[in-house]
């Protein structure tokens, strides 16, 4: 059976999943789709990215996560991490799901490359990692104020959950010493 049957199908059984695309920019609403109902997180997120993809820049199925809706212990809407293995235990027709896309420098963690500048303030510069060194990685608590910083947990080198939760969002400062 071809997608648009199957679609008409679903919507006809009222078996419909809403996707939620936060927006990145903090005064910016969230962007909103309704989907019929995928039978795979797969399904899910091609869905979402068909729908809602338009608001993402240069986005691939691989650098979107989908998150579950549900509540904390305060009554306040969450976005929940689950394992795609248990989309038919997690997820049911009409429930909501959020759209995270995680890009690759988000995905890895950065490497040095060797830059240029041109101008007037700073001279030309390559600067390559050599063995034995080590890279640390700072945030900030916030743009405007340089001076209160916090080091990244040391098991965010080698977590992936903890390193796209301590990296800071887009235009953000991240601050990186090497040793």
């Amino acid at each position: 059976m071809d997608n648009q049957k199957t679609y008409a199908l679903a919507l006809l059984a009222g078996s419909t999943l809403t996707v939620t695309y936060p927006s990145p920019n903090k005064d910016g609403g969230d962007y909103h789709a309704v989907i019929p109902f995928p039978q795979s997180y797969q399904q899910a997120v091609a869905g979402a990215l068909e729908l809602l993809g338009k608001y993402m820049t240069d986005t691939k199925e691989d650098d979107i996560i989908l998150k579950y809706s549900t509540k904390d212990s305060d009554g306040q809407r969450i976005w929940a991490d689950f394992a795609p293995i248990n989309w038919g235990a997690v997820v049911h027709p009409g429930d909501e799901e959020a759209v995270e896309v995680i890009k690759d420098w988000v995905k890895n963690p950065p490497a040095l490359l060797p830059y240029q500048s041109q101008g007037s303030q700073l001279r030309t510069a390559e600067r390559v990692l050599g063995s034995g060194k080590t890279l640390n990685f700072y945030r900030f608590k916030s743009n405007d104020n340089l001076t209160n910083w916090a080091p990244f947990p040391s098991s965010a080198s080698i977590d992936d959950a903890v390193w796209k939760a301590t990296v800071p969002e887009p235009l953000g400062i991240l601050g990186v010493i090497a040793k």
